[in-house]
């Protein structure tokens, strides 16, 4: 969908047939118990499967878009974000690209064991517990289909990494991973029709605390190994690259662990 053209009237009129389209994919299709992609049944015999609804033919398996495989159920935020920041611990260890980055495996490794699975990630309202909405993981103006006077919202595509995952998933992937990338009146327009129709968003409906926490847990899961390098970055732009990464990552990471340590001494008192 390209949008450098189209009026303030007509971006907010798509934003409000967007935000309708969501609200129609979470309410039509039950929230689910377990967190992953949609996948089609396993080839193999007896091979592990969770079934996404009973009598469909999709199941519930894996994280595709960093490439985990899981034997047993997702059921929790924290062991979501536990195996995506274990595979990118792997990546950063074994990785060359990364070798320079390597002095934050030990701080990491303790996060991942230590505070990871006391953070609160979930509210109880807008964020439930044990709770995973369908996805689409990239809802970008590329894989937005428009046509016809005045413009309509036709169509979707690019469901690769659709699954079911924390309601806030969507919005961090919008905010994290694919900032900037729709007009600001736009997102604005779009996030309100949410919160016209029930459906909570970063603006209103999610305690502030959590998305914060669930926004490093993504920045961070995003500068360990970052997927774009090497790309076409060498010699001191691929190491300035890194080096930018590395910094994000130990921001995050002194968040996360001041914020723990923080909710912990007020458990306490």
């Amino acid at each position: 969908m390209p949008t450098a053209n189209l009026s303030d009237a007509i971006l907010t009129d798509l934003a409000k047939q967007l935000g309708d389209i969501v609200v129609r994919l979470r309410r039509n299709i039950p929230p689910q118990k377990r967190c992953g992609n949609i996948r089609l049944p396993p080839r193999k015999l007896g091979e592990q499967c969770v079934p996404v609804v009973d009598g469909t033919a999709l199941t519930i398996r894996d994280i595709i878009q960093e490439g985990i495989k899981v034997n047993d159920p997702i059921t929790t935020a924290n062991e979501y974000y536990r195996l995506r920041l274990t595979e990118k611990l792997r990546e950063l260890e074994t990785s060359n690209t990364y070798a320079p980055n390597r002095s934050l495996a030990e701080t990491l490794r303790a996060f991942i064991s230590e505070q990871l699975p006391h953070l609160e990630l979930t509210d109880g309202d807008g964020i439930p517990s044990s709770e995973f909405v369908l996805t689409h993981y990239d809802l970008s103006p590329r894989n937005i289909l428009v046509s016809g006077q005045p413009p309509r919202i036709t169509g979707l595509v690019d469901f690769e990494f659709a699954g079911f995952f924390p309601p806030v998933d969507e919005f961090l992937n919008d905010v994290v991973n694919n900032g900037g990338e729709w007009p600001r009146e736009f997102y604005e327009a779009y996030l309100a029709r949410l919160h016209e129709k029930g459906v909570a968003t970063p603006v209103r409906g999610f305690d502030p605390d959590v998305w914060n926490r669930n926004c490093w847990l993504e920045t961070l899961v995003g500068s360990i190994a970052p997927w774009y390098l090497p790309g076409g970055w060498k010699g001191e732009e691929l190491q300035a690259k890194l080096r930018e990464a590395e910094a994000s990552a130990r921001k995050m990471l002194k968040r996360l662990i001041r914020d723990h340590d923080k909710n912990r001494e007020q458990a306490i008192q």
